[in-house]
């Protein structure tokens, strides 16, 4: 890894994955609630996976405007890529709570939207660290 950026030691591509992954361990246990009605809902988990999730948005998009990174392997252009869809799955997750008020029967179908988009962001940004 070539970034001359480093925060913690790491590197602000490796510092993305490892809060997007905090991020993704969040939302799954804020989605919990939706697989097993008997759960009750925790919103202190949910704010907190938003929290994290653009937080780390903020430290791919410092990391993917800093030195060249996966040129060489063909990913140079999947943190701005992985960056544009984290973005998106952001909006779509600001929408859950609208949705849940007035259109619960939606709920499941947007909240699965968010996840589908978010995860390939995340396999676009890991193709970025792993082979950049």
């Amino acid at each position: 890894m070539d970034n001359a950026q480093a925060v913690f030691g790491l590197p602000l591509p490796r510092l993305a994955l490892v809060l997007f992954s905090v991020a993704v361990g969040l939302g799954c246990l804020a989605a919990l609630p939706l697989i097993d009605a008997g759960r009750r809902r925790i919103a202190y988990v949910a704010w907190a996976h938003g929290a994290v999730a653009l937080f780390a948005l903020v430290v791919l998009a410092i990391a993917a405007g800093g030195p060249v990174h996966g040129e060489a392997a063909g990913v140079g252009d999947f943190a701005a890529i992985a960056a544009a869809l984290f973005a998106l799955a952001a909006c779509v997750g600001l929408s859950l709570p609208l949705v849940a008020r007035r259109f619960s029967a939606a709920l499941g179908a947007v909240a699965g939207l968010h996840a589908t988009v978010a995860c390939l962001a995340y396999l676009l940004l890991l193709a970025w660290v792993a082979l950049g």
